[in-house]
Parts: structure tokens; C-alpha cells; sequence
């Protein structure tokens, strides 16, 4: 009714801990004591493509969830199989050479190949990861790309149809206009009359978000993505898309999405009331670290798992914050038009991030927990000075003006998850004096 496609993934014949957690006999390890990861990544539990006791169990389970599911497409993951447990079992290895197997790539192809009879036996088309390339699947599989450009040419060129999720990852928190500006499948130089792209998908991967926070990851973001993704013609201008993006999240807010609203409920659990405006004017000029940098970053410093609390100035900072969204605008409006009402708005939002800091200056001596807040407050401010600065168009200043940029940026770079989003706009912005 509502334009809406669910369809189910159960990833196999990799990463699948989960499963063998219940169902240890179905694994590679025979004897093993499987047990629920509380680390994120890619580990070594993969179901045994010789055991005929998991193609009678994936009938059953696959029979189950088609009726559960009602779509046309079923996912088999199929993505990062680790062949460690294979090659260190006997069995396996002895299957694979009376089999004339080479490599894991033909186990998995025949494993592949077993469990597509029982989702076709169940009137499904199967849907797997770009991996699946190298295991020699059906001309119907649907390909899944997200390893990049090179393996969505490789899938289209040998007639298969495509959903494309490489550079669409709502969890990589790049800002709205930076996934709007990216080429979609006509900048691709491949023969087209071959294979079909059906769409583009962007995943929200869950591993940094939570019921609180992941609405800021999804919103306005994915709407820019939808945009680009249904008009093939589409020339990006961000400046307008913005605009529009700012009406959208009011509407969205209006609808009950949280993707600025819950900004309130964390700065409110600090229990810093007087300063709630100007903290939340701090966040809303941050961004979380795009891509995989965070996981990196929170890998070596904190121990990357389930149990990591999701409440620092990371996860509070969003990618494309109402705030940030305004910002650009009236930049650019200021830079077409440098009198009359851009002047004037665009003036207001830089005195503002420098006011703010001298409100926490003056409370701070009689609230001790805004200290670890003031250097961000500081960097705040001076982006706003730099940003006064620039509103004077003097190219003579230009040097001087990138300098104190790149002082910031210094600042700006540590380990804790997130960075400036005004510093990129205001080095645009230098550039082109």
C-alpha cells in the first residue's frame, strides 16, 4: 500500500555465530562451543557446506520465513565467508577434492547452489552480496554491491541485475550533500544493455547507534539519497537541496522523528540547563567521523563491542544538523549576493558561535562541568571570527585566513569520534577569495 519491500536477509554461509550458538552441529568445528560475539567484525563460524543436515534445516527455516516475508527476493548474505574452519577440516577438504574443488570460492558456489533450489522451491529470487561474483551464481541472482565500482562494472557486464549500497552507508555519516553530489550509475562507462541496476539501498549498519541517536543517522540524509537515486537527469545543486532538507525536517520532526529533538534529551541528562542552548549549538556545528575512521578510533581506545555506551559528544554530533544545513546556505547565498537580507542572516549565525562562548566563559566559574566543553567553545567561536573575516572579501587576507583554518583543523583532528563541519565550508569558502 505504501510503496514499502521487505525483504529478509539471513546471511550464510559466513557470519553466522548467531546460528551456530543454537545449532553447534551445523558448523565447521565439529565439538565446538559456539558463542554469542560481543565484538563487531568478521569472524571464523561458517556453517559446513558438506553437511547435508544444514541444507534439511535451511529447507525448513527458508520454507518458514518466505511465508513470514511475502517479497519476491530472499538475501543470502554471502558476503565475507572466513575459510579458515574449512581448510582445517579433514572432511571438508577430502569433499572438496573427490569434488574437484580448488578453492573455497567452488565450495561456497556449490553451497550457494543448494540453498537457491530451496529459495526458488519457495517462489523467491535470491539476493546475495558482490562476493557471490566469484562462486558462479544463477543468471538470476541479484547482485548486491558495496565493495565499490570495480565489482558493481564486474556484476553489470555479465548481465546481472544490481542493487547498488557502495557509497550509500548512512552509517559512514557523511553529510546529506555529500551523498547527494555522488555520481550514480550513468557516470559508470560499461555496456548498460547488459546488466540492470534496479536501485540504490542505504544501509544503516546498527553497530553505533542506538533507539536514541539513529534517527540523525537515517534523517535528513536518506532523503537526499532517495532524491538522487529516482532522478537519473538529476543535477546536484546542494545549496538548493538544503533548502528543501530544512522543510523536510521540520516535517519530519512534525511526524515524530527524533533526528534533532533528541539532542535535548542527552544535553538534559548533563543536567546543564542554563547552558542547554549554547551546547546544543557546539554539537550542532560537529559532525561524527565519516566512513570507518570512528571504528578505528574506538577500537583502540575503548574496546570495540556491544556493551560500549553510546552518550559521548560523537554520537551526539550529527551529519547534517538543521543548524549546519542553514549554515551552508547562507554562505552561499551571502557569496552570490553579499548585501542586503544573506548579509544579515548569515551575520547573526557567526555572531552566535561566538556569543555562545562568551555565555560558557562567564558561567564557568560557577559550573566546573562546562571545562571539558570550553575548548570546543573556543573553536567554535574562532571559526565564527574567521567567518566575519570572510565576509569582508578581501583576497589579500586569503593566506592568513587559510592559515587559521588549518590551526583549527589541527585542533580538530584527535581520536574521539568526531570533527568540525563548519571548518570544511569556511575552507570552500577561503579558497574561492
Amino acid at each position: 500500500d505504501r510503496g514499502v519491500r521487505v525483504v529478509p536477509e539471513f546471511d550464510m554461509p559466513g557470519h553466522t555465530t548467531s546460528w551456530l550458538v543454537g545449532y553447534p552441529d551445523l558448523g565447521s568445528v565439529a565439538g565446538a562451543a559456539y558463542s554469542t560475539e560481543k565484538k563487531y567484525g568478521v569472524f571464523r563460524p561458517a556453517f559446513d557446506p558438506t553437511n547435508e543436515k544444514v541444507y534439511e534445516f535451511l529447507d525448513v527455516f527458508i520454507h518458514e520465513m518466505a511465508g513470514i516475508f511475502k517479497d519476491t527476493c530472499f538475501h543470502i548474505g554471502g558476503d565475507e565467508v572466513l575459510d579458515e574452519d574449512w581448510k582445517n577440516n579433514s572432511k571438508i577438504q577430502q569433499f572438496m577434492l573427490v569434488n574437484k574443488m580448488k578453492d573455497a570460492h567452488d565450495l561456497q558456489a556449490y553451497f550457494n547452489q543448494r540453498v537457491e533450489k530451496i529459495v526458488r522451491s519457495c517462489g523467491k529470487r535470491m539476493v546475495g552480496w558482490d562476493e557471490l561474483l566469484a562462486c558462479k551464481p544463477s543468471s538470476t541472482t541479484i547482485i548486491q554491491s558495496w565493495r565499490g565500482k570495480d565489482f558493481m562494472e564486474n556484476a553489470m557486464t555479465q548481465g546481472y541485475s544490481v542493487v547498488r549500497s557502495n557509497g550509500y552507508y548512512l552509517d559512514h555519516t557523511f553529510t546529506a550533500g555529500e551523498y547527494y553530489e555522488r555520481k550514480n550509475i550513468k557516470s559508470v562507462t560499461i555496456d548498460l544493455t547488459a546488466g540492470i541496476l534496479l536501485g540504490i539501498e542505504a544501509c544503516m549498519w546498527s553497530e553505533l547507534v542506538d533507539s536514541i541517536t539513529i534517527d540523525s543517522r537515517i534523517w535528513p540524509n536518506t532523503a537526499a539519497i532517495a532524491e538522487m537515486a529516482w532522478n537519473s537527469t538529476l543535477i546536484a545543486d546542494t545549496v538548493n537541496l538544503y533548502k528543501r532538507l530544512l522543510t523536510f525536517s521540520e516535517r519530519a520532526t512534525n511526524l515524530g522523528l527524533h533526528q534533532e529533538s533528541y539532542l535535548h534529551t542527552w544535553i538534559q541528562s548533563l543536567k546543564l540547563d542554563k547552558e542547554e542552548d549554547e551546547v546544543h549549538l557546539i554539537c550542532a556545528y560537529l559532525k561524527p567521523v565519516s566512513g570507518y575512521a570512528r571504528h578505528k578510533s574506538i577500537k583502540s581506545k575503548m574496546g570495540y563491542n556491544t556493551s560500549l555506551p553510546l552518550n559521548t559528544i560523537a554520537d551526539m554530533a550529527r551529519p547534517s544538523s538543521d543548524t549546519y544545513m542553514k549554515f551552508v546556505v547562507s554562505v552561499e547565498e551571502f557569496r552570490k549576493k553579499p548585501e542586503g537580507k544573506s548579509k544579515e542572516i548569515l551575520t547573526a549565525l557567526l555572531n552566535e558561535t561566538i556569543h555562545q562562548h562568551e555565555v560558557l566563559q562567564r558561567r564557568l566559574h560557577s559550573d566546573k562541568s562546562l571545562s571539558s566543553w570550553m575548548d570546543l567553545s573556543s573553536q567554535l567561536a574562532s571559526a565564527g571570527r574567521i567567518g566575519m573575516h570572510l565576509m569582508k572579501n578581501d583576497a589579500t587576507e586569503k593566506n592568513k585566513i587559510l592559515s587559521e583554518i588549518k590551526a583549527l583543523e589541527t585542533k580538530q583532528k584527535n581520536d574521539q569520534g568526531y570533527t568540525s563541519a563548519i571548518l570544511p565550508v569556511l575552507k570552500a569558502w577561503a579558497d574561492g577569495l
